[in-house]
Formats: C-alpha cells, sequence, structure tokens
C-alpha cells in the first residue's frame, strides 16, 4: 500500500470499540469512523450495518461509488446519495479488495479526492437513512439494454425499468456489475426492483474493476467474471437489503456474512 498519504492507524480504537459495543454502544463514534478504523478492512465480501448520527460533520473520502478502506463510511453514504448530514440514518457498507484507481467527484454537497492504488476498499449497498433526491431525468430502458448499450457516461443515472420484464439476459457481477450487464435484471438481483412492477433504479458508473462475483439472488444467478474496463452499482432504490432493522452493537459473523447487531435494549 502506498503511504505517501496520511494514514490513520487506529487499531487499538477499534478493537476496543468493537468489544464495548457488543454491550449496548453505537457501531460509529463519529463520522470520521472508516473500514479501517473498525478493522475490517480485510473482510472481504462481508457487509456492516453503522449507525450515522444526525448532524454529523468531517471525515475525508477518496473515491467515488467505491471508496478507499480510510474513508468516512458515512460521507460516503452523502456522497452516494443515500441520506443528508442533516439527517443521518442506519448504512449497510460491503467491504470489497484492491482496487487500482479512484475517482474524484462532487455530489450531494460532497467532494471526493482522486487516489491511485489501495489495498482494500468499500461500497455502500444500502440505508434505513433519509434518502437523496438526485437531480437526473429517468431514461427508460428495456430489459435488455446496459450503460454501453446505453453510452452512459461516468457519474450518477436514473433508469426506468418497465413493468412485466424478462430476466432473461445475463449479467455479470454482485453489487458492483459489468457495464454489459442488462440494468434492469441487474436491479432484480440487487433487490431493487422486481421483475412485475418494474421501477425507477438509480445507479453510478464506475471505472475498470479487477474482479466480478457471481450469484443467485432473487431468482436471478450473476456470472463471474474478470477484469473489464468499465462497471456500475446501484445506488437509490427500494432495496431488500435496506429493510434490516436498526443494530446498535456490533457481532461480527464470518464471510462472507453480515455485521449483525444486536437490537439496542
Amino acid at each position: 500500500m502506498n503511504f505517501t498519504r496520511p494514514f490513520q492507524n487506529r487499531v487499538a480504537t477499534a478493537l476496543l470499540t468493537g468489544m464495548l459495543s457488543v454491550y449496548g454502544l453505537p457501531a460509529l463514534a463519529d463520522w470520521s469512523d472508516s473500514a479501517n478504523s473498525l478493522g475490517v478492512q480485510t473482510a472481504t465480501g462481508s457487509a456492516y450495518v453503522v449507525d450515522c448520527p444526525a448532524g454529523g460533520t468531517g471525515g475525508t473520502i477518496w473515491g467515488t461509488g467505491i471508496y478507499t478502506s480510510d474513508s468516512s463510511i458515512c460521507m460516503a453514504a452523502v456522497h452516494t446519495g443515500f441520506f443528508t448530514q442533516a439527517m443521518g440514518g442506519q448504512v449497510t457498507f460491503r467491504v470489497l479488495g484492491p482496487q487500482q484507481t479512484y475517482a474524484a467527484s462532487s455530489n450531494n454537497g460532497v467532494t471526493s479526492e482522486a487516489y491511485g492504488p489501495w489495498s482494500s476498499s468499500f461500497m455502500i449497498i444500502s440505508s434505513t437513512g433519509h434518502q437523496v433526491n438526485l437531480p437526473v431525468q429517468a431514461t427508460s430502458v428495456t430489459w435488455t439494454q446496459s450503460p454501453i448499450s446505453l453510452q452512459l457516461g461516468l457519474g450518477p443515472h436514473a433508469i426506468s425499468c418497465p413493468s412485466g420484464g424478462s430476466l432473461a439476459s445475463t449479467i455479470w457481477g454482485t453489487d458492483v456489475y459489468t457495464s454489459d450487464s442488462a440494468i434492469c435484471v441487474a436491479a432484480v438481483h440487487s433487490g431493487r426492483i422486481n421483475a412485475a412492477a418494474g421501477g425507477t433504479v438509480h445507479i453510478q458508473m464506475l471505472g475498470d474493476q479487477p474482479a466480478f462475483v457471481g450469484s443467485s439472488r432473487n431468482g436471478v444467478t450473476s456470472e463471474a467474471y474478470g477484469p473489464w474496463d468499465s462497471s456500475y452499482l446501484f445506488t437509490l432504490g427500494a432495496s431488500k437489503a435496506g429493510n434490516r432493522n436498526c443494530f446498535h452493537c456490533l457481532i461480527f459473523a464470518p464471510f462472507p456474512g453480515y455485521l449483525f447487531l444486536k437490537p439496542q435494549q
């Protein structure tokens, strides 16, 4: 890992937080917390639920859609559009592996910084907070169309999937999908919509990824793939993953499980 950028080594704090939180303390102490500070940056594939208190401030982030593991989790959720700093909320993030580049952008009042290779990363996959309405016009698509066929550029896009869709088109990836994966089919796989009802989803276009993981979800099986030069993930949308309870203490689960939290007494 390149340590030219200041690196906050908070292993002791993370261990202490992990132990004390079992007894009911908040999962996040403040908005500066990251996958690194929580000590989960090497748990690739695992997902964790954390609490971002209302009125949060501070916390630098590097990346767009996929963030370096030392980026503020709560600020990444605001940047991606899941909730505002004023309202906060509970957010689920998934730990990812190394990325070669992290793109800078300005979204929802937050500016992220660019960075080169970094050994671990994360993405926000759902939230029970107050969602931000992104100022983008929805593009109507068919169930076979992908970002490549639509010639979508980097950044956020709103996509409208019609009702009565077919799940026949192939998709590659889990949470992060190749740019030639059918958007509406991937939206069903991700739990954002169902084929019968359709609906509007929001995606964030990203750059290249070193690998894509296959999985079976919600009646859709995605394929695994190696390096691909562009990708996307879902941001806003009615995610089934966002319906988990509000939690307040950490109980670690083995890969590829979730960080389930005991309800506050």
